[in-house]
């Protein structure tokens, strides 16, 4: 089951955004153009039509009201996270197929951040930072860009920290030296032309205006740019020493972060020691230290799931990130102490309808078969624990999320299996003997649980499914060149609004695997596109995620849930998963080992 989430993660990478965050604030009106500032005090921020204002605490003015005790430094700390099971594919952040946790974040920093401190648990609280890959815009704040501003829709200005310094190499004769707009804009304009940087597509240019001032320039609005060039993996920051030394060796990196690398054991284990010159601060109980506490951080890189389990249950890993909740129930039970929590996976898949295929044009007959899937049946079977079925588009803990309890009648409908009612819509549609059709699925056990169920449900109401399992590579090929005749089942991401519903995601490429064209969703996308605006794109997509529900060109299955576990003596940790794309750092950055417990 735990490399089950190692073929989502693929699945991810392929599809990685089959579907199309924002979060609300104070908004009045106004018609200036867009300044959004995100800094450490509460700031005004002024957009076109809209005024908005945020607060936004950064990592060098953090509260932690709850903290348990005073912080302490020195220990180690063992952590294994979503993509611990695989070794680096490389050491150049522009140039790796995949990412690993074994490397970049502890030392490679951003421009931007998840404000961990501020508005998570440990602040507002606005926040629960359990969303992999979409973090709303107005839960960041700075990181290495110390505020940021949009002064008009296609124009992003980022004010770059002052005094933050990279560690430098000896080895590459790079000595410490301050990081600037340069550095920024070098590695940004780099991953914009590299092979993975068309994911990046909308970008134009980033340029530095002065010392502390980068400017960056948007070809066409995408309200997920913060994702793509702020805080996800790809856009960490690399100097020109280490790129031209040789970026894929990792004896030659070297980074702003609060860890510094010292040792690898290929396909063993990454090990860090603190940065004792780190820029970073934080604030608990009233006093400020310098971060992180932590002295020695070691990422082991284990591929068997037995084998992560043991290590876990015998303490030698302090704090694990995700576990599939099928080890649950035997992991508590032999570790009485282990603390966990849970959340939900990171993945969904779905089914889409070709409305090529003239069927699945007529709304009825998908409405109709979405009201004969048993929905809560597929969850219970196919994932231990507390699946939601309501988690496409958007999951739980999005500003855009709709409760199935909220949603309209005609919405709410669909949740409800009645296959007599089912079948009666198939034949005022058209088809009182039901159809059949060919579902094209990935050669994968979940997948194929799934479309079991499906065969054997639908089956009540006269249509018959037959099911082509095509290995990974094959599945996605078809998928791309949409070489499927009825339907397709993939896995999209549980990312925020604007990574999941924005441009190149559900509505238009290879993603939008129901090859659905509706001129209402594309004026909603388009709407969301018009502003930058917090609170005006969360209405916007908040009507588009009913919308598409609603229109059924996908039946959306459950996320599944999955936990995380540590030790009593991890201290200063509020049960967040990520600070980034699946970026555990800025959580780290605030943790302390009591060592007596420890003991």
């Amino acid at each position: 089951m735990k490399k089950g989430f190692l073929w989502l993660g693929l699945s991810l990478l392929m599809v990685t955004s089959v579907v199309l965050s924002s979060c609300g604030t104070k908004v009045t009106t106004t018609t200036t153009t867009t300044t959004s500032t995100n800094t450490a005090t509460a700031t005004t921020t002024t957009t076109k039509s809209t005024t908005v204002t945020t607060s936004s605490t950064q990592s060098t003015t953090t509260t932690t009201p709850t903290a348990a005790g005073a912080p302490q430094y020195g220990g180690t700390l063992v952590t294994f996270g979503y993509r611990s099971s695989q070794a680096p594919g490389g050491w150049d952040v522009c140039n790796v197929p995949f990412a690993s946790d074994a490397y970049f974040f502890p030392y490679a920093e951003f421009l931007l951040t998840g404000d961990i401190a501020g508005k998570g648990p440990r602040g507002t609280n606005d926040f629960s930072f359990q969303i992999a890959e979409g973090i709303p815009l107005s839960d960041l704040t700075g990181q290495l860009a110390e505020s940021w501003e949009q002064s008009d829709l296609l124009t992003l200005v980022f004010h770059i920290r002052h005094g933050v310094m990279w560690t430098g190499n000896a080895s590459i004769g790079m000595a410490p030296r301050e990081f600037t707009a340069n550095d920024a804009a070098f590695q940004l304009n780099r991953y914009w032309q590299s092979p993975y940087g068309g994911t990046a597509s909308y970008f134009a240019s980033a340029i530095a205006t002065d010392k502390y001032t980068l400017t960056v320039k948007m070809k066409s609005y995408s309200p997920d740019w913060a994702y793509r060039i702020g805080y996800a993996f790809k856009c960490e920051m690399q100097p020109q020493e280490v790129v031209t030394a040789g970026p894929q060796n990792w004896k030659n990196q070297t980074g702003t972060g609060p860890f510094i690398l010292t040792d690898y054991v290929d396909g063993s284990e990454a090990t860090y020691t603190r940065n004792t010159s780190y820029w970073g601060t934080t604030t608990i109980n009233g006093k400020s230290y310098q971060l992180p506490f932590i002295q020695t951080l070691k990422y082991p890189i284990i591929s068997d799931l037995s084998t992560e389990i043991a290590a876990i249950r015998t303490q030698k890993i302090d704090i694990a990130w995700q576990i599939p909740a099928t080890q649950k129930a035997s992991l508590t039970s032999t570790s009485p102490n282990l603390k966990t929590y849970d959340y939900l996976t990171n993945s969904v898949l779905c089914v889409g309808f070709n409305m090529a295929n003239t069927i699945f044009k007529n709304l009825n007959v998908r409405r109709a078969l979405m009201i004969g899937t048993d929905l809560n049946t597929i969850a219970k079977s196919v994932y231990p624990g507390a699946a939601e079925v309501n988690a496409f588009p958007l999951a739980r803990g999005l500003p855009a999320y709709t409760a199935i309890s909220d949603m309209p009648a005609s919405t709410k409908l669909l949740f409800t299996y009645d296959p007599t009612t089912a079948k009666k819509m198939l034949a005022d549609a058209g088809y009182p003997n039901g159809f059949s059709c060919q579902l094209v699925i990935q050669t994968n056990s979940t997948y194929n649980d799934i479309a079991s169920l499906l065969v054997s449900q639908w089956a009540k109401l006269g249509v018959t499914v037959t099911i082509k399992s095509d290995d990974v590579a094959t599945w996605s090929g078809v998928m791309v060149g949409h070489g499927y005749p009825d339907l397709f089942m993939s896995s999209t991401g549980n990312g925020s609004a604007a990574t999941q519903l924005g441009p190149n995601k559900v509505l238009q490429g290879a993603a939008n695997t129901a090859n659905w064209n509706d001129s209402h969703a594309l004026d909603l996308l388009n709407q969301a596109l018009a502003t930058s605006d917090d609170t005006a794109q969360t209405a916007v997509f908040k009507q588009l995620n009913l919308y598409i529900i609603d229109q059924c060109p996908w039946i959306g299955f459950a996320a599944g849930p999955v936990f995380g576990a540590y030790y009593p003596w991890v201290k200063n940790f509020y049960n967040e998963i990520e600070g980034g794309d699946y970026d555990y750092v800025p959580i780290i950055n605030q943790i302390w080992i009591d060592p007596s417990l420890k003991k």
